[in-house]
């Protein structure tokens, strides 16, 4: 059986009942390891705990575009000293997002974006960026501080923007879109390289099809990779093979 690997999924919402139930059915549907991504200071600590109690969970700490209006105001010190003491894989969700203009001010947002990148320049970790609306905009940022390691999660861009960003050397990551009825990232995704390829459920959000508008939850990243499967017209061994160790080569994991 191929194993899967869900490289952004929010945990930290979870009870302690809920997470390890979660955690039971990603094991049975065979996702071995799920990035657990937090948001905000306050999630930083709660996806520290969590990843502490299961082998399955790895961390990812950062605050997000959603987040910066209510980030305390030593935040990049305590990020800092949250990775002095904490084995941390990856800075993010980060970014940018200019799709509604409720969202926070962009000039706030790219602020927090760029500390964010000098952050993980200088703990050489990966970034794991959030550019909807504005992926060209992200890359150029990206490009523009010589970031060496960047996903761009849960890509909705389009085919000519993501040959740059190939192009960059970064990688992107797939979602439960891509099961969405003519979704147009679906067609991005069948074009897209597998050396640069990540999946991702971002749950509890984006719950593919056909479970579309209910919590989405890590074990349905299967789901959607044998979507990219069928699309690519490959088997899914193949793509387990190139999805497993492009997320150890990304993240410097060891198997």
């Amino acid at each position: 059986m191929p194993n899967w690997i869900d490289s952004h999924a929010h945990l930290y919402n979870l009870d302690s009942t809920q997470l390890e139930e979660t955690i039971s059915c990603a094991r049975k549907n065979d996702v071995k390891l799920i990035m657990n991504v937090s948001t905000s200071i306050y999630s930083c600590e709660i996806v520290l705990d969590q990843c502490k109690k299961y082998s399955e969970l790895i961390p990812a700490i950062g605050i997000s575009p959603f987040d910066v209006n209510n980030a305390e105001k030593q935040w990049e010190n305590i990020l800092k000293n949250i990775i002095k003491s904490s084995k941390v894989f990856a800075i993010g969700e980060t970014g940018l997002d200019t799709s509604n203009p409720k969202y926070p001010d962009i000039n706030l947002q790219k602020a927090f974006f760029e500390k964010q990148i000098a952050l993980s320049l200088e703990e050489n970790l990966p970034l794991i960026v959030h550019s909807r609306g504005c992926e060209k905009k992200v890359l150029d940022i990206c490009v523009y501080h010589k970031v060496k390691k960047v996903i761009f999660h849960c890509y909705t861009g389009s085919w000519d923007v993501l040959k740059l960003i190939i192009d960059a050397g970064y990688f992107v990551s797939f979602s439960g879109i891509v099961t969405f009825k003519n979704s147009e990232v679906l067609y991005v995704a069948q074009k897209a390289p597998l050396d640069f390829m990540l999946l991702e459920t971002d749950s509890p959000y984006l719950a593919p099809h056909p479970f579309r508008g209910e919590k989405n939850q890590p074990a349905w990243v299967s789901i959607i990779a044998k979507k990219i499967a069928q699309i690519k017209n490959i088997n899914e061994n193949e793509l387990s093979y190139n999805i497993c160790n492009n997320f150890y080569k990304l993240f410097g994991i060891k198997i």
